[in-house]
């Protein structure tokens, strides 16, 4: 807008007796900027609302902005805290089930249903051997419980133990002597070769192979049993 006005101006100023037609061309300026910045900052508050408004439409002002998210937020927390206040302990812990539900995905819960039955599995985790220092893990988690599960996804079987372990529904041991020859199986499996040889380039003292077991944690088995009996659990 301002542009276009300055383009005006100096047309204006090319005809011959323009000191008259510039005064009045000024005022009429003037009246259009005036206009354009009361409209421009009417759609401004619009599309950015005042900081300090409540859901209820009134700011801490006694102003009527909408809300902005960081308040929007803040009054999530202050519900969520509240609904806490009358959740019995069934209600809770029927809450962080039905979160632990979201959380997952089909191939994890075909894991999670492997392990429900108190199996043990063998993990595997592979990591550069440099001297004095620990070891950058190349590959870690990794399991034939994928197999044992029918899991659609096989090369993804680590991420998706790594996920159980930090939701909590699953845990680890110590190597279990006992599957010696899972060991050894799964020692053969490419994924476990490949990250081997790139731990074995990275130092001169080659890779190094951390065994552990992989079973189903004591929330895990809550959370199965919770979820195969939802009328008992609720």
């Amino acid at each position: 807008m301002a542009w276009l006005i300055s383009e005006l101006m100096k047309a204006v100023r090319l005809v011959p007796g323009v000191s008259f037609a510039e005064r009045e061309f000024a005022g009429v300026e003037r009246v259009v900027l005036r206009e354009f910045r009361r409209r421009f900052e009417s759609v401004a508050e619009d599309h950015h609302p005042v900081a300090g408004a409540s859901a209820s439409g009134r700011g801490l002002n006694g102003s009527s902005p909408a809300p902005s998210e960081a308040q929007t937020l803040a009054e999530a927390m202050e519900r969520m805290l509240r609904r806490s206040m009358d959740q019995t302990p069934s209600d809770s812990r029927r809450s962080l089930f039905e979160h632990l539900v979201r959380e997952l995905v089909p191939d994890e819960a075909r894991i999670l249903a492997a392990l429900a039955d108190g199996s043990s599995y063998p993990l595997l985790d592979v990591a550069v051997a440099p001297l004095g220092k620990a070891g950058r893990v190349v590959l870690r988690n990794a399991s034939n419980v994928g197999r044992a599960a029918g899991v659609a996804a096989p090369s993804l079987v680590p991420t998706y133990v790594t996920h159980l372990l930090q939701l909590g529904l699953a845990e680890t041991a110590e190597e279990d002597s006992a599957l010696h020859d899972e060991y050894q199986i799964l020692l053969t499996e490419a994924e476990v070769k490949d990250a081997h040889a790139e731990a074995a380039k990275a130092a001169w003292r080659g890779a190094r192979i951390v065994r552990g077991t992989l079973q189903i944690s004591a929330l895990g088995r809550d959370f199965w049993a919770a979820c195969q009996f939802d009328g008992d659990a609720r």
